[in-house]
């Protein structure tokens, strides 16, 4: 059995650095998706650099999104302004779970007793006190 912990990073190293420190005692590998846009949709510079974290680099499995997904819908100039509204969240929430769901990628070695913890990278999961071996739910809020 192993736990295996997955977030997407967008810049956020100080609490990258918090949660990889703490959680490493208990996590067996990490999953790291960082896209190439932001929700908005635009492109970015990725700022992740596996160096920061040498003493993790054997846990950590680092995936770079380099596209957005299919179905963005193309705010128009003459689309009202509740049009544009819906269709900037309805396209930043697709762009947010078309990341999320890269994580599956990093979970190819995963087997059926192993544990998977997705969370944001700034949710950190007190594990102290969990037995993992002896919970009965594999959904666990």
């Amino acid at each position: 059995m192993k736990i295996i912990g997955c977030f997407m990073y967008f810049d956020e190293d100080l609490v990258l650095d918090l949660r990889l420190n703490y959680l490493s005692k208990f996590v067996d590998n990490f999953v790291i998706v960082e896209s190439k846009f932001n929700h908005k949709g635009e492109e970015r510079k990725l700022e992740f650099d596996l160096n920061r974290f040498v003493k993790f680099k054997d846990k950590i499995t680092y995936i770079i999104l380099d596209k957005n997904p299919e179905g963005i819908e193309k705010i128009k100039d003459n689309d009202s302004e509740i049009e544009k509204n819906n269709k900037f969240i309805n396209n930043s929430n697709k762009r947010e779970r078309f990341q999320r769901n890269q994580i599956l990628n990093g979970l190819v070695n995963a087997e059926g007793n192993d544990w998977v913890i997705i969370s944001d990278v700034d949710e950190i999961p007190n594990l102290e006190n969990i037995n993992f071996g002896k919970l009965k739910s594999k959904l666990v809020f």
